[in-house]
Parts: C-alpha cells; sequence; structure tokens
C-alpha cells in the first residue's frame, strides 16, 4: 500500500489539517480505528482496492463537509474551515493512474465551484501527473488551475526512485501569502514525500487545565503516621484486582481528609 501525506501547519507548528489519499479504507474500517484525538475526520473510500481520500481537521476550529461541491466521479474530500476570520474551501484530490479525460473535466467543474464562493481555496493532492515535465495532461492541469487563480506551491520532487523523479503531489492556492513556507519531506510507510504548507496564520496553544490538591493545610506528621499504620497486608485477602483497587481508593481518600483536616 501506498499513502501520500499532505499536512497543513500553522505558524507556530501546530497541525490544523492531515490529508491523505490512497487509503485503501471501506466500510469494514470503523472511524474509531482511525481516530486522532482532538481531531474530526472525514473520509471517501473507494470500497474496491486502492483509492480513497481521508481528511484530519483540528477539532479547535469550525470545520464542515461540503459535499455539494465535491463531484461523485472523483475521489475528493471539500472541507470548509474557519480559522479566525478566514475561510476556507480545501480540498483534497486523488486521480488514480490512467484516468481518462473525463476526469480533468469533471475536475475543472469542481475546481469552479469552489472558486466561485470567493473564499481562499487550498487544492492538494496526489494527481499523478508529473509536474516536472511538459504533457498534455500537465497543460489541462495548470489550465484549469490557472484560469481559476490557483498556484502551485511545490517545486521538489515528491516521488523519487532509483530511475526517476517525478512531482506528481501538488498544492495550489487562492493566495499565496497564507501560507509561510512550503515543501517536503520523506515519511515512513509511504513511497512519496510528505508536502506541507504552514500558514501564515498564528494559532495560540491550546489551554491546559491541571486540577491538583492543595498542600497548604497538610499536617505532615498525621500523614506519616497514616502512611506507617497503612494495612497493606489487607489487599492480599482480594483476588480480583478490581476489589484492590477500589480498596487503595477508600484508604487514599481517607488519607487525603486527614492531611487536610
Amino acid at each position: 500500500m501506498s499513502s501520500n501525506f499532505f499536512i497543513c501547519l500553522s505558524k507556530s507548528k501546530r497541525p490544523i489539517v492531515l490529508g491523505i489519499s490512497e487509503s485503501w479504507l471501506d466500510s469494514s474500517t470503523a472511524d474509531g480505528a482511525l481516530a486522532i484525538p482532538s481531531f474530526t475526520i472525514h473520509r471517501r473510500d473507494r470500497h474496491n482496492r486502492g483509492g480513497g481520500i481521508l481528511v484530519y481537521v483540528s477539532n479547535r476550529f469550525r470545520s464542515r463537509r461540503r459535499c455539494d461541491i465535491e463531484d461523485e466521479s472523483i475521489e475528493a474530500v471539500w472541507i470548509e474551515l474557519r480559522i479566525k476570520r478566514r475561510v476556507i474551501l480545501l480540498g483534497n484530490v486523488y486521480r488514480p493512474p490512467g484516468s481518462d479525460a473525463t476526469f480533468m473535466t469533471n475536475l475543472e467543474v469542481m475546481v469552479e465551484k469552489a472558486v466561485s464562493e470567493c473564499k481562499l481555496v487550498v487544492l492538494m493532492g496526489d494527481f499523478n501527473v508529473n509536474l516536472l515535465k511538459t504533457s498534455s495532461l500537465v497543460e489541462h492541469l495548470l489550465s484549469i488551475t490557472g484560469s481559476n487563480a490557483l498556484t502551485h506551491l511545490i517545486s521538489k520532487p515528491t516521488r523519487i526512485t532509483d530511475q526517476s523523479e517525478s512531482l506528481i503531489d501538488a498544492l495550489f492556492t487562492s493566495d499565496t501569502s497564507i501560507f509561510h513556507s512550503t515543501g517536503t519531506f520523506s515519511v515512513t510507510g509511504s513511497d512519496h514525500m510528505m508536502i506541507y504548507g504552514e500558514m501564515t496564520i498564528k494559532v495560540p496553544a491550546p489551554v491546559q487545565i491541571s486540577t491538583v490538591r492543595s498542600f497548604k493545610k497538610c499536617n505532615v506528621d498525621e500523614m506519616i503516621n497514616d502512611l506507617e499504620g497503612a494495612p497493606s497486608q489487607t489487599t492480599d485477602t482480594f483476588d480480583c484486582i478490581n476489589d484492590r483497587w477500589d480498596y487503595w481508593k477508600r484508604f487514599f481518600s481517607q488519607l487525603s481528609t486527614n492531611m487536610l483536616r
């Protein structure tokens, strides 16, 4: 299996969106098995061998799936994402090798739908079109993106073998100023380079709340006496680990009460 990755980061290097193409998933794999904490998952499975799209979006931002932009014949997921005051339409696309000319025609319709909303557009994915060379497919893809004012931001090869180098994983945007930097780096488990875009938007760190017990009124001598008198041998009478755990919870609850009296 070959999965291709795109990651969108904030200026503070915090992940905002992770896109994956060629997920090779079907309905036998539940969302729970793919879950990443604090991220919402959006997926489009092919339901047979190969293909498939996944998009993870950080729960720190408002987002929704835009199925009205998607095309039934194209493996793509479109997300509307709100970051501060910016509204971004982000599409992750996979074009299988050997796709006929109708793919590009339908892709053009899909891109035009997104651009017509006059929002910031980000288009990414594995197009299986080598942008390092000239071909009719390259010309068609660049014609679609160019006529819709989308600029390509990746310049280095994204798939490197002993025999060849190709740039088939692309990142286009309607506003280049939204990205502070873009590029590629290697990732384990894929024969493609991961492409990334670091956004100029600075996202603050999430607020973390920890609850701790105050020891300002702790009576240290009584605490030590309680610990020395802890009947540890009592737990040997319990056959069930849960019963032992319940016993110790009760003991330490009482200990905490004594510490603060």
